[in-house]
């Protein structure tokens, strides 16, 4: 978003993105943006309330009547910049596939 605002404004061609010259420049840039945006860089942390999030929101698809333990907001509001989406999916597809092998077992021997 930020990228595309810029290079409108500056007349750029679409789909220029930013090259930077120095590693030091592109990490001082990301930075500025996380101040600025109100967020910090922690993505353990981050990963650790989606991973949670997305347990919680799979076992209670699972489990009839569960929506009431449904979580999907948790996290919001914890000021922690979000992985990137690939990251996220990948993580509740082996989250969904676990939580799925489990209730399975639990109900064949249940």
């Amino acid at each position: 978003m930020v990228v595309d605002l810029v290079r409108r404004a500056v007349e750029l061609p679409e789909g220029t993105l930013p090259v930077y010259q120095a590693v030091k420049a592109a990490k001082n840039h990301r930075g500025l943006v996380r101040q600025r945006v109100g967020v910090v860089y922690n993505q353990a942390e981050a990963r650790r309330i989606a991973e949670a999030s997305i347990r919680s929101e799979a076992a209670a698809k699972n489990r009839p009547g569960g929506s009431d333990q449904h979580r999907a907001g948790e996290g919001r509001g914890a000021g922690l910049e979000l992985s990137a989406f690939s990251t996220l999916d990948a993580m509740a597809s082996t989250v969904r596939m676990e939580v799925m092998r489990r209730s399975a077992r639990a109900s064949m021997t249940g």
